[in-house]
């Protein structure tokens, strides 16, 4: 800097010599100026925080859920990850100093209950799927309104459940994996707009093309049998836990099929499945069989049993009722090989 101070102080003498450069002696002078006024302001500056100077942005949230400071309704999951197949449970807590009313039923567009997925583009899309009466806790002071609807006092906490069961072409399947979250939509009083809290995100595991979508499988250990042998039935679940209903041979479990005129009719036997133990008093024959993922059971087929009429030569298949839920709600089927019996 002074290198250059010293170059222009000889420039203006030089100038300053003929009278005819006198106007550019006074350019010069101003250019001098301001070049050491401009040094000394950036020698005495600190260095520019970059990060000091970005302005944080608050994202608009719901007022009622997230503000700070604010007292508020919270939804809380039991876990943040399940496997396909296992029931949600949400704790919802009513932290306001007032009281709030909801509807307890399940609608994506109204109901009180609803809940989100996220996309492969990360973007909360609504699900149809089911949500359990809410349980009463010991503490809690919730009274039945008009229409159904129900009051949540301050300071009050409720549990609901959710089997997860989507619906998808019509059937009530698994919800398939992925990452979801519950939502909760209420209200202080019918005169105002509604609320809504979200739960915590959750997954549920697997392989998303998977096991939800994977039937049983239903097989003999052979193809070929004689009157008398024992046709032995494997019942193997490649997919979700399932639930069967093993009412004593009957038909409403598993049936045998036999080909008649061409086609397969119902006929009047089935691999009798073991009933689970039931307790005293309680009639075993309502209490579905769970097959757990990856689990397989195997049943005994007799072909000569001791009834007033043994089964006919001919060609076979058994046919197995089962359901993705313990209370039977959605029905499925799935059918096993082929095989004959002959003398």
């Amino acid at each position: 800097m002074n290198n250059f101070k010293n170059y222009l102080i000889a420039q203006i003498k030089k100038l300053t010599s003929n009278k005819k450069n006198v106007w550019i002696t006074g350019i010069v002078i101003l250019i001098l100026i301001i070049s050491i006024g401009a040094w000394k302001v950036l020698s005495n500056k600190t260095p520019l925080d970059i990060n000091s100077s970005i302005e944080e942005v608050s994202l608009g949230t719901d007022k009622t859920e997230h503000s700070q400071g604010e007292e508020k309704v919270t939804l809380v999951t039991d876990k943040t990850e399940y496997a396909q197949g296992e029931s949600v449970k949400i704790d919802i807590s009513n932290l306001t100093t007032k009281n709030i009313e909801y509807s307890p039923s399940f609608s994506p567009c109204c109901g009180g209950v609803f809940i989100d997925k996220k996309n492969s583009e990360n973007v909360w899309k609504r699900i149809y799927t089911s949500i359990a009466e809410p349980r009463i806790g010991p503490s809690s002071s919730e009274e039945r309104m008009n229409e159904g609807w129900l009051l949540l006092e301050p300071k009050i906490q409720i549990q609901i459940e959710s089997d997860m069961l989507v619906q998808v072409e019509g059937s009530r399947i698994q919800a398939p994996a992925g990452i979801y979250r519950i939502g909760f939509r209420w209200y202080y009083s019918s005169s105002e707009d509604g609320n809504v809290s979200y739960s915590n995100e959750f997954m549920i595991e697997g392989d998303e093309k998977m096991s939800f979508n994977k039937q049983p499988t239903v097989s003999t250990n052979k193809l070929e049998y004689v009157q008398g042998e024992e046709i032995i039935i494997k019942i193997h679940n490649q997919g979700t836990p399932i639930f069967y209903q093993p009412n004593l041979c009957q038909p409403e479990c598993c049936f045998a099929q036999k080909t008649i005129n061409g086609r397969f009719r119902v006929v009047d036997i089935s691999p009798c499945l073991s009933p689970p133990q039931a307790p005293p008093g309680v009639d075993f024959e309502r209490i579905p069989s769970k097959i757990e993922s990856g689990e397989e059971i195997i049943e005994i087929l007799e072909t000569n049993p001791e009834w007033e009429d043994e089964i006919e030569v001919g060609t076979y298949r058994l046919f197995f009722y089962y359901s993705r839920n313990e209370e039977m709600q959605d029905s499925h089927a799935v059918y096993s090989n082929e095989f004959t019996i002959s003398q």
